[in-house]
C-alpha cells in the first residue's frame, strides 16, 4: 500500500506507533513492533515525508506494519534544513487536522506531488507552505477561493495553489506575503478551529 509517513512516537522500549497517510484508505494509525531494534531493517524508512510501501496485519485491537519498502526517501529535502522544517511542518499539520480513515486520493497525490516538487527545486520559500495549507483546507472543504473576506488581489493566486499548480506559484514581495499570510494563517485556524502552529515562526532557518 503506497503511503507517506506522517508522525512516529515511542510505544514500549522498542516499538513505535505509526501514523501515514495511505492512497488507498486515507490516514491510519499502525503498530511497527521492534522498529527501535539496531538490527530492524524498517527504521529508516519510517522518517516523516518518506514514501513507502507498507504490508499490514490485522489485529483483534490494532493492525501491525509487517513490511516496509522505500519508495522515495526525499534526500535532498533532508540534507536542506529549511525544506526539511517545511516538509515536517506540512505532513504534522495534516496528522493533527485529519482523522484516521478519512480518505481522499486528490490528497494524497496533491501531498505528493507538493514533496516531489520541494525535492527537485533548488531554494523552497514559506509561500509554498502557505499553498500546501490552501491545498489541504480545499480538500477539506473549505475552498479560500468561494470566501466572501478573500481580497480580489489574491483570487489568481489562491485558484493555482488550490489545483496544487506548485510550478506556476510566483513569489511575493515581503510586504504583500506578510498580509497574504497573515490571511491563511487566520483562515485556516478559525475553519479548522485549531490552534496550527504558524510556520513562519517555526520554518525559519
Amino acid at each position: 500500500m503506497l503511503s507517506i509517513i506522517l508522525s512516529r512516537r515511542d510505544i514500549k522500549e522498542y516499538d513505535q506507533m505509526i501514523h501515514l497517510y495511505s492512497e488507498e484508505k486515507g490516514k491510519m494509525e499502525l503498530y511497527a513492533r521492534g522498529v527501535k531494534k539496531i538490527i530492524s531493517k524498517n527504521t529508516a524508512h519510517l522518517e516523516p515525508f518518506s514514501v513507502v510501501l507498507v504490508d499490514i496485519a490485522h489485529g483483534k485491537e490494532i493492525n501491525y506494519i509487517t513490511r516496509v519498502q522505500n519508495v522515495d526517501y526525499m534526500p535532498a529535502i533532508r540534507k536542506d534544513l529549511h525544506k526539511s522544517m517545511c516538509a515536517y511542518y506540512v505532513v504534522s499539520l495534516l496528522d493533527i487536522l485529519l482523522q484516521s480513515d478519512e480518505y481522499d486520493r486528490r490528497l494524497f497525490h496533491g501531498l505528493y506531488s507538493w514533496l516531489m516538487y520541494v525535492e527537485t527545486v533548488e531554494h523552497i520559500s514559506l509561500i509554498y507552505v502557505d499553498a500546501f495549507v490552501i491545498f489541504l483546507l480545499y480538500c477539506l472543504g473549505f475552498a479560500i477561493s468561494e470566501s466572501s473576506t478573500l481580497p480580489a488581489s489574491y483570487y489568481s493566486t489562491i485558484i493555482l495553489m488550490e489545483s496544487a499548480q506548485w510550478s506556476e506559484i510566483k513569489e511575493l514581495s515581503h510586504t504583500d506575503y506578510i498580509r497574504f499570510h497573515s490571511y491563511i494563517i487566520g483562515f485556516l485556524r478559525y475553519h479548522t478551529e485549531k490552534s496550527c502552529t504558524d510556520w513562519t515562526k517555526t520554518c525559519i532557518v
